[in-house]
């Protein structure tokens, strides 16, 4: 037994010499941990007070691109480009809107100068004609119906024309005779009214001639019969009013047009970019930091793959549709990813010593009692504690972390949708201009993208997961078309649209719902039957 020794040297006797050795991998380990911590700490230091001062050049470039950016996007707030083409709609439409009407003075055909041919000119002498009392002109009478037009040319040097300039014979008016106005003959059949070689005379093939009138010496043999004069077509090339004038189908007698009033039928194809907004509400105050957190991370995004077509019917100012079409929604939203590097953390343990303390000391003196030199003393130690003494830390080195990074998607719910319309329709020669509004009949077709978890910190893929998403959804349209017609049966078209989804994406027992809100423009080609 080691009297007189306290712990302390105790352990120090029995391990005085002991020696620890660790193995080849450890300290490899400790190497590499180092060397990952003064890579990491070298590019700390060399780019933590690293600062980029940009030229003076570089910020109207960036203004210019933040300004288009903001331009192609749709906001109710912000000046952009769909406010553009709606003003622009709106400008074409009052600059149109006077001619609408159709009272806009048109001039009457009867002052239209016909071409005179020479080579064609008929010298067989005709019968005097009679011509109504409301002819505008005295050189000619123009038909009501152009169909039924008819041209005849004479030579003023026949003696048709001279026997009755002498006789001065009266023209009669056949179809009023209570009111029979008398034109001299002269009147019509002039040199002066007409070229130095031909005269021509137009009238209505349906109007009688009161040959009674006339007497059978002015009457001159013909060596042509008048139906066969009827029957010789018109010098003047005559295009037919449906493709001239394609809402009209002719002149009443003070030369206004007649509309059209029959039904159209016509088929649309159509494709239509479109920019997609997403709302979220909570139903219960327990979501609304989730709602929240799904606004401040989702924004704005483009879709482009929408298209579709429709039948369109019209009856006079109103047209109805009703069509298919695939509608692609998108919306941008910045989902958490989580990064980890190497362990947790490291624990470096260096020990501690102490002694002992006596907290009391006893004694009883026993001079008389033991002995003959009464000089011994008896110490008695009671209560030794151990004090420690701490000459070294216990210190936690963490050498990795847990990185929170954002990653931005995005998301796309594609629908089959049947779009169902009415709206009011007016026109202007090849123009005309629609304001439409409906309601369309989605139906799901697929989710792809990602979402963020309630808890925030993870995403959740919509493919994988059981979102309990509505099958049917159900959207409102408004529209305002601009077609311009190439032909009479083909048309081209431009028509800005404004959606928003009446009903959640979602199921009713999902206390959240979300919404789109989208703007687009229809462009298209038309063909009417």
């Amino acid at each position: 037994m080691n009297d007189g020794l306290n712990i302390e040297d105790l352990f120090k006797n029995t391990l005085e010499g002991h020696k620890v050795e660790p193995k080849t991998n450890v300290w490899n380990g400790i190497r590499r941990k180092l060397w990952v911590r003064e890579f990491r700490l070298f590019f700390r230091n060399s780019f933590e007070n690293f600062k980029i001062d940009p030229s003076a050049s570089v910020w109207p470039a960036i203004v210019r691109k933040l300004w288009l950016y903001q331009f192609l996007r749709f906001s109710p707030s912000t000046f952009n480009i769909y406010y553009v083409g709606l003003t622009a709609a709106l400008l074409s439409g009052i600059y149109f809107l006077p001619d609408i009407s159709g009272n806009k003075e048109i001039t009457a055909s009867n002052n239209i100068t016909p071409e005179i041919k020479k080579e064609n000119t008929i010298t067989k002498p005709i019968p005097p004609l009679v011509v109504p009392s409301n002819t505008t002109s005295n050189s000619a009478l123009i038909a009501n119906n152009t169909g039924e037009t008819r041209k005849i040319e004479t030579d003023v040097k026949t003696t048709s024309a001279k026997k009755a300039e002498q006789n001065n014979n009266a023209i009669v008016n056949f179809l009023n005779k209570g009111t029979a106005k008398n034109i001299p003959a002269n009147k019509f059949f002039t040199k002066q009214q007409a070229n130095p070689d031909n005269f021509l005379v137009a009238f209505n093939a349906e109007a009688p001639v009161n040959n009674t009138v006339i007497s059978n010496e002015n009457r001159q043999p013909a060596e042509m019969t008048l139906e066969n004069i009827l029957s010789i077509k018109p010098h003047l090339p005559i295009t037919p009013f449906k493709e001239t004038y394609p809402d009209t189908v002719a002149f009443n007698v003070i030369g206004m047009p007649i509309i059209i009033e029959n039904a159209l039928w016509s088929v649309d194809a159509y494709w239509m970019p479109m920019i997609n907004q997403s709302s979220f509400t909570s139903k219960n105050t327990e979501f609304d930091s989730y709602v929240k957190m799904r606004k401040n991370q989702t924004s704005q995004a483009f879709s482009f793959p929408s298209f579709g077509a429709s039948v369109n019917f019209s009856y006079k100012n109103w047209i109805f549709q009703v069509g298919l079409a695939y509608t692609q929604l998108t919306e941008k939203i910045r989902v958490p990813n989580t990064v980890t590097y190497g362990n947790p953390h490291s624990t470096i343990y260096n020990s501690h010593h102490g002694y002992f303390i006596n907290d009391s000391i006893g004694f009883l003196n026993l001079d008389s009692l033991l002995g003959p030199n009464h000089d011994t003393v008896w110490i008695y130690i009671p209560y030794p504690r151990w004090n420690v003494v701490n000459s070294s830390l216990i210190i936690d080195s963490y050498d990795s972390a847990n990185v929170a990074t954002y990653k931005e998607i995005i998301n796309k719910y594609s629908y089959l949708e049947i779009p169902v319309m009415a709206g009011y329709q007016v026109k202007n020669n090849k123009f005309s201009f629609a304001l439409k509004g409906g309601i369309a009949f989605g139906f799901l077709m697929s989710a792809n993208g990602k979402t963020i978890s309630p808890s925030g910190y993870n995403s959740l893929n919509l493919e994988n997961t059981n979102l309990p998403f509505v099958q049917t959804n159900f959207t409102l349209l408004f529209g305002f078309g601009i077609n311009y017609h190439l032909t009479y049966k083909l048309a081209i078209f431009g028509e800005p649209v404004i959606r928003k989804n009446l009903n959640s994406m979602f199921e009713n027992r999902l206390k959240i719902t979300q919404k789109f809100q989208s703007g687009g423009v229809k462009f298209g080609v038309r063909y009417i039957f």
